[in-house]
């Protein structure tokens, strides 16, 4: 009986990013899993669970994410996906729309190889070669706002670089690094119909809210919604990121009710 119970509840599905884990969601989940099923798939860091290999493709993503969260076989989900995870989830909602029934993506960007990520991915490649450390420092630096950083004395910042440099799988992280790079999404990104929400962070320097815009541009009928953090929003404004996640999803809900979503982009 309680398994009925609970398949009756929305499932929503949180896709991470490139040097994350289903963990990320931590400080957010508690706000959004009180009338949904949550499902939190780390679909890039499963090597050598039962014989699987890394993801080396958007489309391997994606069917990872299908088969972990057991999507087809839910019905249509909420799907949310943070930077990297923004591109698998619209690949998925493009390519798979009968599995999804609304999309957030946080921090996405459509297309690896444009200028200024190239750069960025490229020099994450020859860092993880040469200096874990170095790359963790340069992370912080443009993963949170100045503000944040600020917040923080140098024994803390110190600790932190270290907790990250040894709990890191960094060939994990190089495998992802690498699909940020072969991203592309672009053609799928205007293929999608569902009810779609882009947030931005205000203060991302990882992923410039104009590459964001124009993802979601792609995207017919798309709102917008920005945080004001860096690019770890789910770590700098948890509890901001979760309530412009909730607010949309429950303009969502009550479309499902036959009641009109208002649109702002």
């Amino acid at each position: 009986m309680s398994l009925i119970q609970v398949a009756t509840k929305p499932a929503l599905v949180l896709l991470h990013g490139t040097s994350g884990f289903s963990e990320d969601w931590s400080s957010v989940i508690d706000a959004l899993a009180n009338d949904r099923v949550v499902i939190r798939p780390d679909y890039m860091n499963s090597k050598g669970k039962d014989g699987a290999s890394y993801s080396r493709t958007i489309p391997e993503a994606a069917s990872q994410v299908l088969k972990n969260a057991a999507i087809i076989d839910r019905g249509p989900v909420d799907l949310v996906g943070y930077s990297l995870g923004a591109g698998v989830a619209a690949f998925i909602a493009a390519e798979y729309p009968e599995t999804v029934r609304s999309l957030v993506i946080v921090s996405g960007f459509g297309y690896g190889s444009d200028v200024w990520m190239k750069l960025q991915f490229t020099l994450w490649l020859d860092l993880i070669r040469a200096n874990h450390a170095a790359l963790t420092r340069l992370l912080l630096l443009t993963g949170v706002s100045t503000d944040f950083l600020s917040r923080f004395d140098e024994d803390t910042i110190a600790g932190i670089v270290n907790a990250f440099v040894t709990s890191t799988d960094w060939e994990s992280l190089d495998h992802s690094i690498r699909l940020d790079l072969g991203l592309d999404v672009r053609e799928q990104s205007r293929k999608i119909s569902v009810p779609t929400l882009s947030i931005t962070a205000t203060h991302d320097r990882i992923v410039p809210a104009s590459h964001s815009r124009q993802l979601s541009e792609m995207m017919a009928g798309a709102q917008h919604a920005a945080v004001d953090a860096g690019h770890l929003a789910f770590l700098e404004r948890p509890s901001e990121l979760a309530m412009t996640i909730e607010d949309f999803l429950s303009r969502v809900d009550l479309a499902a009710t036959h009641l009109p979503i208002t649109t702002t982009g």
